[in-house]
């Protein structure tokens, strides 16, 4: 593992034949290892290890160097030194021998894995800025590393000690606004750090934006009651479950913003929840504090949420006198207008924050001042379904068999032009699997016979089938006209995020040719041994996720409960690989033929009959186990028909 030759600086990665770097001045000759870190120059996947830059007990974050790049990474090994040992030959993180820590360790590496999920929620279209970048998620020696951008700066702890345990409010003032932004964004899509902390917000040394805080991990394990990690003292009261009806939410940041505001004002910490149940109120050594800041403060700090403010907007409110002091302004009457009707529907809708009222909105003022902001809404809601579908489904990685997770698999998207992009791709590994069905079971048909498949390569197949949106982009571009037939879709975005339908075997093959020309990449249709491995993702059962179908209305559209229509993409939940919609929704076309039920390799001509995949909106169970198999004329179209592409690896 440690085959990297020992002549760079561990610390920046610059060419270095002494202890002493002249590059960064690091000096290895004073840096100290303990047994359970990693050697220096340790390979974790394609990254190469460097010096330890923090540690607690539940990870390790190293510096890191992904193999041909230049760019830096922070590396953090899930490895809670309570719950496992590093075994020294293998390196391995190896669980302790007892049923409640092997339990222990399986319920904290999941919120691990969830706290990456967060971070690559945090980086989609569009991204949220000031959270640190995710990169990677990597399985290795028994565990995982989230790998996300290194952040060259210093944390608001380090600047915190440095200054004798104060921050002027001058300063305050410099990265305050930035972090509120990042808050009210992360907010606005129902996401909580609930870990705010003076070590995880992070100013960058060099940057273009000087006042931009970087906000980092969430540390989604510290919010988990165990004998194993104490709960920090510091925390909301609603976070130390006293009031089980009381829910997360924006005050509950809000309560952890004001704590670290306090700390950093007052040069000490705010009393354990312990002592402020005794005494509630709050002593601040320093006088000079801003007024409108220390109300603030006060604010989020009550023990009472309903006496938080009630959000980021309502606290930046609070603080404009403190951030932006403005000359006061004269109130001018406005009159019971339509334009007024207008404006309380919008605040009701914000307020309820839900699609239905987004859409209710637009259909009163279709053309309204605040059209595109509803329509993104509804796109924000539609996706967190799915991030909340993806964070419910959550599996551990079996070791026997070795099954992947979705989240340990990369994905990639090509870009089309600066806006436009191709569809999400999974990488799929290398592997075999018993394609078909045992002629023992019931449902199983002739040309259904079982028999051993090899996949030799890995390739990659899209996440979703292809949408609407997806194939308009290379309608305009060729000048075809297509027509869509969900009469009953109202609203244009919803429509674009429909897989698209009433697609040939031909119309499928050219939409793969385009991509290809585009991107220089080698796109197509996949295979059926391809389509049904990706399908199964290391299952054997009737479907991905077992045998029983009652359990596919919550991974399929299917006659039950379709509605008689498809769907969005994506609103069911996933197999391990992060494949949506495999069951249902839309039959997919393959690149293979079926003449009398053998696969040949040439492509159809009229008479020829390629194979689809997956049943419909408008089928029973039966047919959308994961071995059924139909062939269509390659010129047929219908509006339960649609495909989902492949690319070369």
């Amino acid at each position: 593992m440690n085959n990297i030759a020992p002549s760079l600086c561990p610390n920046c990665f610059e060419p270095c034949q002494t202890p002493h770097c002249p590059a960064c001045q690091f000096d290895l000759s004073q840096y100290s290892t303990a047994p359970h870190h990693l050697p220096l120059f340790s390979l974790v996947g394609d990254y190469i290890l460097g010096c330890v830059l923090a540690e607690e007990a539940f990870s390790i974050t190293y510096i890191a160097k992904k193999k041909g790049q230049k760019e830096l990474f922070s590396l953090k090994e899930y490895c809670p030194k309570p719950l496992a040992l590093r075994c020294p030959k293998s390196l391995k993180v190896k669980i302790k021998n007892t049923p409640e820590i092997k339990s222990a360790f399986t319920v904290y590496l999941k919120s691990f894995i969830a706290e990456a999920q967060l971070l690559e929620a945090c980086q989609r279209y569009p991204a949220i800025n000031g959270v640190v970048r995710y990169a990677n998620l990597v399985q290795q020696n028994g565990t995982v590393y989230l790998v996300t951008e290194y952040v060259k700066g210093y944390s608001l702890q380090a600047l915190y000690l440095k200054n004798d345990n104060k921050l002027a409010e001058s300063h305050i003032k410099q990265w305050l606004p930035s972090l509120l932004d990042t808050l009210e964004t992360l907010h606005k899509r129902q996401r909580y750090h609930q870990n705010i902390s003076l070590k995880n917000i992070f100013l960058p040394e060099k940057t273009s934006q000087t006042n931009i805080a970087v906000l980092m991990g969430f540390d989604l394990y510290q919010q988990i009651k165990s004998p194993f990690f104490k709960t920090n003292p510091y925390y909301a009261p609603e976070q130390f479950g006293r009031h089980p009806k009381t829910v997360i939410d924006a005050c509950t940041d809000l309560y952890l913003l004001g704590a670290i505001l306090f700390q950093c004002l007052n040069g000490l910490e705010i009393p354990t929840l312990k002592k402020r149940l005794e005494n509630p109120s709050l002593t601040f050594n320093n006088s000079n504090i801003h007024p409108v800041l220390k109300k603030a403060i006060t604010s989020c700090l009550s023990l009472s949420k309903e006496r938080r403010p009630k959000n980021i907007a309502a606290l930046k409110e609070l603080l404009e006198p403190f951030l932006s002091p403005k000359e006061p302004e004269s109130i001018q009457v406005v009159e019971e207008t339509e334009s007024k009707k207008q404006q309380l529907l919008w605040q009701q809708t914000k307020t309820l924050d839900n699609i239905e009222a987004y859409k209710k909105y637009l259909q009163y003022y279709p053309s309204g001042g605040q059209k595109e902001i509803a329509i993104e809404a509804i796109k924000r809601l539609e996706l967190e379904q799915r991030l909340t579908s993806l964070v419910e489904n959550i599996q551990q990685p079996s070791p026997t068999p070795k099954i992947v997770s979705s989240l340990l698999l990369s994905q990639t998207q090509d870009s089309l032009s600066d806006e436009d992009f191709a569809p999400a791709m999974v990488l799929i590994p290398p592997g075999g699997f018993l394609m078909g069905t045992a002629r023992t079971k019931k449902e199983s048909f002739e040309n259904e016979k079982q028999h051993s498949i090899e996949i030799k390569s890995p390739f990659y197949i899209s996440q979703f089938p292809v949408t609407f949106a997806e194939y308009d982009l290379f309608c305009r571009e060729n000048n075809l006209i297509y027509q869509s037939n969900l009469s009953s879709v109202t609203f244009i975005e919803e429509k674009n995020r429909h897989p698209v339908t009433n697609i040939s075997w031909f119309d499928a093959t050219a939409y793969c040719n385009w991509l290809s020309e585009k991107t220089g990449k080698h796109y197509k249709l996949p295979t059926e041994a391809e389509w049904e491995y990706a399908c199964r993702a290391n299952s054997q059962s009737a479907y991905y996720f077992g045998t029983d179908p009652q359990k596919l209305k919550d991974y399929a559209w299917y006659q039950k409960n379709s509605e008689g229509e498809s769907h969005p993409v994506g609103l069911k939940r996933p197999n391990i690989w992060g494949l949506y919609d495999m069951h249902g929704n839309v039959w997919e076309w393959t690149n293979t033929e079926d003449i009398q039920n053998n696969a040949i390799k040439n492509p159809p001509n009229k008479s020829n009959y390629p194979i689809v995949r997956g049943g419909s909106w408008d089928d029973l169970p039966w047919w959308l186990r994961s071995a059924y198999r139909n062939g269509w004329d390659a010129t047929y179209r219908s509006n339960d028909l649609g495909f989902r592409i492949a690319k070369t690896y």
